[in-house]
């Protein structure tokens, strides 16, 4: 009995790192600047992961660029082509289609700084994020919303609440 309870133990100590979530590292050579609308949001409390707000930034996809069009053969030119086969060109001239929208977790900062700094973020807010991208999480290190900007983190990333009471 004993010398199961041990190696339960020794299981469950050695399968805690591997279930446990790692927070993303703020890497100012993989800082991007994304502009989206908010579409979720909630309040992280898991340990090792950056507590506080997250919020889902929706990314618009690119419009649709219109394919070229083809060009006549060089030995034709343009003025001998039937009239059928003159209306026929544009027929390739149908719009790509569009990239679809993308999704990223922004990681912000303590809910608790938003709400003392009066910068409320909610579901629709139109959102420009400057920050570290890794995969489809950015850490936030500045947010601006509408002609507000909120300085989440140095140049670095250090959290500019590091320290504040």
């Amino acid at each position: 009995m004993r010398a199961l309870s041990a190696a339960l133990l020794g299981l469950a100590v050695a399968a805690t790192p591997a279930l446990a979530q790692t927070a993303h590292k703020y890497d100012p050579n993989a800082e991007v600047t994304i502009t989206g609308v908010v579409v979720d949001y909630h309040e992280s409390k898991a340990k090792g992961d950056h507590p506080g707000l997250h919020f889902i930034l929706e990314i618009p996809g690119a419009p649709a660029e219109p394919a070229p069009a083809p060009e006549p053969p060089p030995s034709a030119p343009a003025a001998d082509l039937a009239p059928e086969a003159a209306d026929s060109q544009g027929a390739g001239e149908e719009a790509s289609t569009p990239t679809p929208a993308e999704t990223v977790e922004v990681h912000a900062c303590p809910v608790k700084l938003l709400s003392q700094l009066d910068f409320p973020i909610e579901k629709g807010d139109e959102i420009t994020v400057t920050g570290s991208r890794s995969g489809d999480v950015v850490i936030a290190r500045v947010v601006k919303k509408g002609s507000a900007e909120l300085q989440l983190r140095d140049a670095e990333g250090v959290p500019i609440w590091t320290g504040l009471p």
